[in-house]
């Protein structure tokens, strides 16, 4: 069995802000919730009860989630923030003042391809900092889900050739499909894809990967982060699938029925 977990950054508070990365948000909570000694951190330990109030994620790597982290707390020193000069207003909360910083991280380079969540309450951007139109606001309690690793070899299937240079897809690490699995069997190299969309967006130049696009063959339309998501989780399963249930070539194999 695998657990789906994202690289995230999280804001919560109680009497004063607070903010940090995690891969298990009810996990991180609790810790805080609980003190310093089960695993809380030092700032929050004793001043609870505390509440997560917003969430950032699609962060590629615990890296990049991680800089995010240190922009938001550090916008005076960031050199993706730094030419804004984000101060402080004397009414504005300090909640209020790091939900501005927010705002404008999720509007700017590299962070504007990330996703955004809100548990439990609806928290209005700043009327003069709206998301990006692509970005995907969710609203509500953070869920946990699991995908069973089948054991039988007869469930998993061999990843197809690139549509688009023909060439074998050799890791699942340089994969990607379309999103309708049921309709579309169309499957991609990342580089090829995300090349191939830039250049007809004109974006070639100046970015590394799409924020969104469409399959090459059926037109349905995808965004990047969902693209990725959807190979991170094909990758879990493969390991599961080859150290755990001994299933040979399993590397390049991907479930029928997912």
């Amino acid at each position: 069995m695998i657990t789906q977990h994202r690289n995230k950054i999280e804001y919560i508070f109680g009497a004063t802000t607070f903010h940090s990365s995690f891969s298990d948000p009810n996990r991180r909570i609790r810790q805080h919730n609980s003190g310093q000694q089960a695993g809380g951190a030092k700032k929050t330990d004793n001043r609870g009860p505390w509440d997560m109030v917003c969430i950032v994620h699609g962060f590629p790597n615990s890296v990049s989630a991680l800089r995010f982290e240190w922009a938001w707390q550090n916008p005076d020193k960031s050199r993706r923030l730094k030419e804004i000069v984000l101060k402080k207003s004397a009414k504005e909360s300090q909640f209020a003042f790091r939900l501005r910083i927010v705002c404008h991280m999720l509007n700017a380079d590299p962070w504007k391809r990330l996703a955004w969540l809100i548990p439990l309450e609806e928290i209005p951007f700043p009327a003069d900092i709206p998301p990006p139109k692509h970005m995907v606001k969710k609203y509500g309690l953070v869920e946990k889900s699991n995908e069973t690793v089948s054991k039988d070899p007869e469930a998993y299937q061999k990843v197809e050739d690139c549509l688009i240079c023909s060439q074998p897809i050799e890791a699942l690490s340089q994969f990607v499909r379309c999103q309708q699995m049921k309709l579309c069997v169309t499957h991609y190299h990342t580089r090829c894809l995300a090349e191939k969309v830039l250049k007809q967006s004109k974006e070639f130049e100046v970015a590394i990967v799409p924020i969104e696009g469409r399959c090459l063959r059926c037109h349905s339309s995808w965004r990047w982060g969902d693209l990725i998501r959807d190979q991170q989780k094909l990758l879990q399963i493969s390991t599961v699938a080859q150290e755990q249930h001994r299933i040979s070539n399993a590397a390049l194999l991907i479930p029928r029925t997912l």
